[in-house]
This record gives C-alpha cells, structure tokens and sequence, in this order.
C-alpha cells in the first residue's frame, strides 16, 4: 500500500521534474514552484574556488613539475639510446666459408641478416660435417658467439647517470597544490545543497566529473531542499 500522501506525492514528483528538466507546472508543490533555481552566492563561491585551485595545480604542474620530470626521463633514454649505438655499431661477421643451395648459388652467412644468425643458432650442437653445417657452425663461433661477449663487455662498462631526486622544494609545493585542490573539490562534492538550484548545480557538476553520488550525502540534500534537516 502507498503510505505517500498527496501532497507528498506531489512533492517528490517536482523533485524528480526538476532534477530531469521535465515540465513541473502540474505536479509542483507551491513551495517549489516559487522556489529560485539559480545557485546560491555559497555554491558559486565553493565552485570559483574550485577551479582556481585546479588552474594552481595545472599550471605550476604543466610549468614546473611536469618539465623537471620530463627532463630526468629523457636523460635515461638518451643513456639507453646511446648504449645501443654502441651495441650496434659491434662489427659483423661473415663466413670465409659457404655452402650451395639448391639452384647451384653459392651463399655465405652473415651476423647482419637475422636470418642468418636464427639458422646458424639451429644448428648448435648438430654434428653435421657437410658445408651447410660447416658455414653455420663459422657463423655461430666466429661471428655471433663473439658478438654477444662484446655485447656484453659494453654493458658491464656502461655506467647510467644516478638520476637525481625531484628537488625537495618543487615536490613540497606540488604536493601542497595537489592537496589544496583536492580540498576545494571535496568542498562542491560535499557541498550541503539547501536549494532546489543548489542541487541541480551539484548533480550538474559531479555528473560532468563522472563522480559517484553518495546516497546518504544526496538523501541529506533532499532533507535540506524540502525543510526535513
């Protein structure tokens, strides 16, 4: 059994009007249709005080943070940039013999072709004595087993830079914006909607956010809008 009365029927369907943008004319308690839409002076405060502290933040971020940790990073990759150059510029090798395909070519391998060297690599421990065996087993001891110690020379040798800290005055003061930002945040999400406009403008902003809406803390808005707190 519906325990609503009328009148509060009436009630929370002008609620459900206003927060829909649906016509409320037939439904409205008086009180609500007199009541002011526009967000208080309050509202408006708790807002401009949220996106000012947000521009604080994006900006020292963008400005000061942001190029600091940018700058560290690119170091590093400019270290490993510069590590496999001199990986790369290791010498090849190619076999002094070869072996013949089947259209008569005679073909020797080569460190430089991957192919090559996945062949050469197939052939580990095989004991074949033809020449195929013969140029892959050159390949494997003269040209890919020396470049793999080489490589791993240069890497034992290579020394990256210690990349320093954030210094501690500009990780202090992004904190201290980030904080005050999400302070002035919570401030509109928490924000004790007392008016009709008050909370249009609140749902307004955390569905823009994507922000979940807390039951209680809605429920606590609705009291407040009809006069119940």
């Amino acid at each position: 059994m519906n325990t609503l009365t009328p009148s509060r029927r009436n009630v929370m369907r002008a609620l459900a009007a206003i927060t829909t943008g649906l016509p409320t004319l037939a439904y409205a308690a008086p009180s609500l249709v007199c009541a002011p839409l526009e967000p208080t002076m309050e509202w408006q405060a708790a807002v401009k005080a949220m996106d000012a502290a947000r521009a604080a933040y994006d900006a020292y971020y963008n400005d000061i943070y942001e190029p600091v940790f940018n700058a560290r990073r690119q170091q590093r990759s400019d270290e490993e940039a510069e590590l496999q150059r001199r990986i790369d510029a290791i010498p090849h090798y190619t076999t002094t013999s070869s072996y013949e395909t089947a259209d008569g070519a005679m073909v020797h391998l080569t460190t430089a072709d991957s192919l090559c060297v996945r062949l050469a690599m197939s052939m580990v421990g095989d004991a074949g004595v033809d020449d195929y065996a013969q140029c892959c087993h050159e390949l494997f001891i003269k040209g890919i087993g020396k470049r793999i110690m080489r490589e791993q020379e240069i890497r034992k040798g290579f020394t990256f830079s210690e990349l320093a800290d954030t210094p501690a005055d500009i990780e202090a003061e992004h904190d201290r914006l980030e904080k005050a930002s999400y302070a002035a945040w919570c401030a509109v999400a928490d924000f004790e909607a007392a008016t009709p406009g008050d909370l249009i403008a609140k749902v307004t902003v955390l569905k823009a956010q994507d922000a979940n809406l807390d039951h209680d803390e809605m429920l606590a808005d609705l009291r407040r809008v009809f006069g119940e707190a």
